[in-house]
């Protein structure tokens, strides 16, 4: 019996002063993926913006989730290196992300592991 193969997109804040340039990080993230046997359906990159930047101020994340919303991309999960990814502002913002990600059904993939929305949200208290 196959299994499915999960469609992703990937989403990465990348800076130009890490050891690697920009195109040379994508390619990696890109090889992560298919190593784990995703199909990548859309990347969405973030390049060089400020680590304290608003969500409402960072086009790709707002592209990336009205995409999510209007279910154009037909996604099981979105791919990061790593939670911080998402947010470094304030626990509010990532609480903010992490609802919008469990009311579309969207499962967080990063280096660690699968994290799906009705796991993580059933260990938070209101």
């Amino acid at each position: 019996m196959e299994t499915k193969k999960l469609r992703v997109a990937i989403f990465s804040r990348l800076y130009s002063k890490d050891n690697l340039p920009i195109p040379r990080q994508k390619e990696r993230l890109r090889e992560e993926v298919w190593s784990r046997g995703y199909e990548i359906v859309a990347e969405f990159w973030e390049e060089d913006l400020p680590p304290d930047l608003p969500l409402e101020e960072r086009r790709e994340l707002k592209r990336f989730m009205t995409a999510v919303w209007n279910n154009a991309l037909n996604i099981d999960g979105v791919f990061i290196i790593d939670f911080e990814n998402l947010s470094l502002i304030s626990r509010k913002e990532y609480l903010n992300l992490m609802i919008f990600f469990e009311q579309n059904d969207i499962m967080v993939i990063t280096r660690e592991g699968i994290y799906c929305p009705d796991e993580w949200m059933a260990g938070l208290s209101f």
